[in-house]
């Protein structure tokens, strides 16, 4: 369900639910037990303003609404409750209460021509590029909302983001410091490469007094039985008519080479990969593990994954930046290899301008959300000792995630 929601994340609905749930998540605030006797008419009080029980269930039923209308047949309140989504809508309202104070305190207000011409702007309520009434009144309708319940929802959002945009227009970047991201995001690594698995052995000489030895001992007839019953099918007897299995004292004797032969290979194995990974190269490395080195093409952190190792992902990618001087192993998708960093590629930024111009302003707008992510938090602390929930509507809360 969750999945649904990704893909039909463009919804103007689905969005504005979206940013209600992050909003809700920032202001976490706690809560008191005062005027428990009255709470089944109030949902919240922040500081002599109420949120009315009405209201709360009000929004709530909404974005249920909205929920069960973008997931269709596969809705299942079990969603709801896994996001927590009672207490989310909760704090949303709270914090909405707060932003609107700070913004009065600030100076900011939304006149009625922004509201007017934000609404419309938005296209679903637009026909032939135009704001149509119509479309306006219908689309409520179907959503089960007033005008009034709407427009004092699009006023919050808009005055939201004139405190986001006032918070984050505070966020200094120095043009050193922006070169400076631009280069670490757009540098590009070279790595050279090793498959451990795709190196040969010759087979280990095993003599036959190292067979009667292992044979002996209670573990080696062990493993020889384990094998035989395991690989049943690898010793049927192709001469016999009936193609019967092979009796294990007939084959015991080669399997035992064999598992002896196997150990002594992985043994020489580990110990030229720690030779190997002493090396101050890799192509030194190779020599010693009698393999030949492969290269990835130039990648940089935006890449999901190493070019030309299969199974690698972002983690891997990131990882890859981190590399020093030496040799090193890793396990990527059930292999293992050997892997050493072969060079690095920056970013010219005077050729790339536009490309720049288009990092700068990512940058400047992802530093301006988490500024205003830290002043909600100072919101929250800032406020919590005048919030206080409904002791009603949080037992409620509780409950239902506890079902």
């Amino acid at each position: 369900m969750l999945d649904i929601l990704r893909k039909n994340s463009r919804h103007w609905l689905v969005v504005g639910l979206m940013a209600l749930v992050v909003v809700g998540l920032s202001a976490f605030f706690g809560y008191s037990s005062r005027d428990a006797n009255s709470g089944q008419t109030w949902a919240a009080k922040i500081d002599g303003d109420t949120i009315k029980m009405g209201e709360y269930i009000t929004r709530y039923r909404n974005v249920v609404e909205m929920y069960r209308r973008k997931i269709g047949p596969d809705f299942d309140e079990k969603l709801l409750q896994q996001l927590n989504i009672k207490f989310q809508i909760l704090s949303s309202m709270v914090m909405d209460r707060i932003l609107f104070r700070e913004a009065k305190n600030n100076g900011m207000d939304v006149s009625s021509l922004e509201l007017r011409d934000s609404i419309s702007q938005i296209p679903y309520f637009q026909k032939d590029g135009k704001f149509n009434m119509d479309y306006y009144k219908g689309m409520l309708t179907y959503n089960k909302m007033t005008a009034n319940e709407f427009e004092n929802i699009q006023r919050r959002e808009l005055l939201r983001e004139k405190v986001r945009q006032f918070v984050s227009a505070s966020s200094k970047v120095s043009d050193e410091e922006l070169k400076n991201a631009y280069t670490v995001e757009n540098q590009k690594v070279r790595l050279a490469y090793i498959k451990i698995n795709d190196v040969l052995t010759l087979g280990a000489d095993v003599k036959k007094e190292e067979v009667g030895a292992f044979l002996a001992s209670d573990q080696g007839k062990k493993e020889a039985q384990d094998y035989y019953t395991k690989h049943n099918d690898d010793f049927i007897d192709l001469k016999s008519k009936n193609k019967s299995v092979l009796k294990f004292d007939d084959v015991k004797e080669s399997i035992a080479k064999n598992i002896i032969s196997n150990k002594k290979e992985k043994t020489a194995l580990v110990t030229k990969i720690d030779q190997a990974m002493k090396m101050e190269n890799i192509d030194k490395a190779s020599s010693i593990l009698n393999s030949k080195v492969e290269l990835t093409e130039f990648f940089s952190r935006k890449n999901t994954s190493i070019p030309a190792i299969f199974g690698s992902n972002t983690n891997d990618v990131l990882w890859a930046f981190g590399l020093g001087s030496k040799i090193v192993k890793r396990d990527i998708a059930g292999k293992t290899y050997l892997i050493a960093l072969k060079g690095f590629e920056s970013p010219k930024t005077g050729i790339a301008e536009k490309d720049y111009e288009s990092f700068k302003n990512e940058f400047l707008a992802e530093r301006g959300n988490t500024e205003f992510l830290s002043y909600l938090e100072e919101l929250k602390k800032r406020w919590s000792k005048k919030v206080v929930y409904s002791p009603l509507l949080l037992r409620d809360i509780r409950n239902g995630a506890e079902d």
